[in-house]
């Protein structure tokens, strides 16, 4: 009972000690900087990794 009470303590301890951040957010130009860079990622065409997929996986075996 004793050794469940000081985890238990100890737990409470480590939980109000992890500080709360706030969430940055993006304003003004910085915003439409990523907006636009996110946007050309989207449309980018996919790389296909299914080669080096399969290659690691026969190494993997070995």
């Amino acid at each position: 009972m004793i050794i469940i009470r000081i985890f238990a303590q100890n737990i409470k301890l480590i939980i109000m000690a992890l500080e709360i951040k706030s969430t940055p957010v993006l304003k003004g130009d910085s915003a439409d900087r990523f907006l636009k860079k996110a946007e050309k990622v989207e449309k980018a065409p996919k790389k296909d990794f299914s080669k080096q997929v399969d290659i690691a996986r026969k190494i993997l075996r070995k």
